[in-house]
């Protein structure tokens, strides 16, 4: 049995009217003896609302054990903008196995990765396991560890020790859960983190920034508020090149008042003794906002970096 289908155009603004796929040729091949599947599809672009998915081709191939499928985009944009260039994944589904590797080759954002997952289907429990894993964007290198899971099971997902190694000195360990009734609570722990990455990797930045942290943020939902405590050490926090001092901050929602808090206070460093403490109101709106700010004499030049 074969089939081929030349353009989904009208089934796409009949049934779907946020999805239009443009020149598209599907090829399908059934063997009857082998029960098996073979077949292609390619379409030259997939518009999802405002999101766009172009040149995009997928394969599969199936014997008696065995399916091997490989879906391949040569770009992705959002808007205007362009998210990602030329990513593919590639599957192998065994028995109650899927193993995955997701590549991307974007040369024009120097951005590159494989990174390759394996997925245990189980009666009530799904789990993918990271192997040592390596990705680049502009410049900078991160390796994903072997040693981390994603659990999906009873409706929650959970992330246990997730570890993100970035040039080899700094790292992101990842850990805690996230369910489909909208909690969450997920840690991620920060060690030796440069704060100079955020342009390298970001580049839609229009200041410079620099110095290092050292915490956790842990990110949250209660009571339909989503927030973040956050307890860092910024180290030689420098923004525009200058160089500002040290820093401790902490956040955290008080459940009861239904109140986010947050209190920052400098170590060392241009600004003396500064404390900076109060809270936002989540129980209405808009949000109330107490902030109070206090420090000791200062020069001028303290804030110059604030005020550019």
């Amino acid at each position: 049995f074969k089939a081929r289908i030349k353009d989904l155009n009208t089934y796409s603004a009949l049934f779907f009217h946020d999805i239009n796929v443009q020149s598209v040729n599907v090829n399908l091949s059934y063997n009857g003896n082998k029960h098996s599947v073979t077949g292609s599809a390619v379409a030259g672009k997939i518009q999802i609302a405002t999101n766009g998915f172009e040149k995009t081709a997928f394969t599969l191939d199936e014997d008696d054990q065995t399916q091997k499928a490989e879906l391949k985009v040569s770009r992705i944009t959002t808007g205007d903008s362009t998210l990602v260039n030329n990513i593919g994944i590639s599957a192998t589904v065994l028995p109650n196995k899927l193993n995955s590797i997701i590549h991307i080759n974007d040369s024009a954002q120097s951005i590159f990765a494989a990174v390759e997952v394996q997925t245990l289907f189980e009666d009530d429990r799904i789990t993918s396991h990271f192997a040592k894993s390596g990705v680049s964007i502009r410049t900078v290198d991160f390796t994903i560890n072997d040693e981390g899971t994603v659990v999906y099971e009873n409706n929650k997902l959970k992330l246990d020790e997730l570890l993100l190694k970035i040039e080899e000195t700094q790292s992101l360990s990842i850990n805690g859960f996230y369910d489909f009734n909208g909690n969450q609570n997920i840690r991620i722990n920060l060690s030796e983190i440069d704060l100079g990455l955020i342009g390298k990797v970001y580049r839609g930045l229009n200041f410079e920034v620099g110095g290092y942290t050292n915490g956790a943020l842990v990110f949250k939902s209660a009571d339909n508020t989503n927030f973040i405590d956050a307890y860092l050490k910024l180290d030689n926090l420098i923004l525009d090149k200058d160089t500002i001092g040290d820093f401790n901050i902490n956040t955290n929602y008080n459940e009861k008042q239904q109140r986010f808090l947050i209190y920052a206070k400098s170590i060392a460093g241009k600004l003396k003794n500064m404390e900076m403490g109060g809270h936002i109101a989540t129980d209405t709106k808009p949000a109330q906002v107490g902030i109070n700010f206090a420090f000791d004499e200062s020069p001028l030049n303290a804030f110059q970096a604030f005020l550019k």
